[in-house]
């Protein structure tokens, strides 16, 4: 599409910017938003090893509830993906946090899969019972494993009176893990939090039950849940790090590299495409003109940025179209463009 608007690029010297990621607009939610954001941030190194830690849940375990989460820590380049049965987790670059997997009763098996760009995927399963017996005294969910800052989240609490109690005198609730409750009450009604910062934030509900026995002490139990507010500026550099690999690799005539920033179903189309070009001998010259991010929309596993191409005219620039998925393993790879 012509984007003429794209003309006040040429006052930031666009041209030469090659590396640029977007020009500050008041676009909501897209990642480009001026102040609300930081500018940029400082991702890992493409050749940092890629480990992953689960944490939870352990191997083996028995739970009383029907859906879980997965969460641990990993360290790896940006675009390192973590995906639990097909579908992808959240990542900041440090932690991962699934949305809640569905559990069938008896034996299920979840399997983690972790990849990189370039890198084939490594599996790792995990044996989980699911009990519908074992019904917790306390649940506490997040009605989301998070989004990108700021995020409101919703929670929800249910719980299930231990042998002998008959009252619950203190429901208590510290949403950002700081050790202050935010919630300190007998009968809360609305629970949710805003956050406002990027991290892994571990959430704690700690219910006390009583039987109205003064001679006998409360009961109390407490269940967490993780949220993990994603830094929008970490998810756009590292789409365009997607991007720029795609066209750097193109310029040196690295095709079957390039071909690793495509989805499944784009790979056969762009490797012919690709591949006529370089007999042709006109590789180079038409990646060279892929032109610099200027602008884009951000969601949790789907994105669209716009790249600028200089017309014939002086200031003047076509914008163009990528768009951006999370695949099965959760790494961004280039959708359409």
């Amino acid at each position: 599409m012509k984007a003429s608007a794209l003309s006040l690029l040429a006052a930031v010297g666009i041209a030469s910017a090659q590396e640029q990621c977007g020009f500050p607009v008041s676009l909501a939610r897209s990642g480009f938003e001026s102040g609300e954001q930081p500018a940029s941030v400082v991702l890992p190194p493409e050749n940092t090893p890629v480990t992953v830690t689960i944490q939870g849940p352990t191997n083996a375990s028995t739970v009383g509830v029907g859906a879980i989460q997965v969460f641990g820590t990993y360290t790896g380049p940006a675009n390192t993906g973590i995906s639990v049965n097909g579908v992808p987790t959240l990542t900041d670059g440090a932690s991962f946090v699934s949305p809640r997997v569905l559990l069938e009763p008896g034996v299920n098996t979840l399997t983690i899969r972790y990849a990189t760009m370039d890198a084939a995927p490594v599996e790792i399963t995990r044996s989980i019972t699911y009990t519908a017996s074992a019904t917790p005294e306390v649940l506490f969910a997040a009605s989301s494993p998070g989004d990108y800052t700021p995020t409101v989240v919703p929670f929800t609490l249910a719980t299930k009176f231990p042998p002998m109690q008959t009252v619950i005198t203190n429901v208590r609730v510290d949403y950002d893990g700081n050790g202050t409750f935010e919630v300190n009450s007998t009968q809360p009604t609305k629970l949710e939090y805003a956050y406002e910062r990027a991290g892994l934030y571990v959430a704690t509900a700690i219910v006390t039950f009583d039987d109205g026995n003064t001679g006998t002490p409360p009961v109390i139990v407490q269940d967490q849940t993780r949220v993990l507010a994603q830094s929008l500026a970490f998810t756009r550099q590292t789409l365009c790090g997607v991007y720029y690999a795609m066209k750097n690799r193109l310029v040196q005539n690295q095709i079957a590299l390039a071909v690793n920033t495509q989805s499944p179903k784009q790979q056969a189309r762009m490797t012919t495409l690709w591949n006529a070009l370089a007999n042709a001998g006109r590789l180079n010259a038409v990646a060279t003109k892929l032109g610099p991010i200027v602008d884009g929309q951000i969601a949790r596993n789907t994105a669209e940025m716009l790249f600028a191409i200089a017309t014939a005219t002086a200031g003047e620039f076509d914008g163009f179209q990528v768009r951006f998925r999370k695949d099965v393993n959760g790494v961004w790879r280039i959708d359409a463009m």
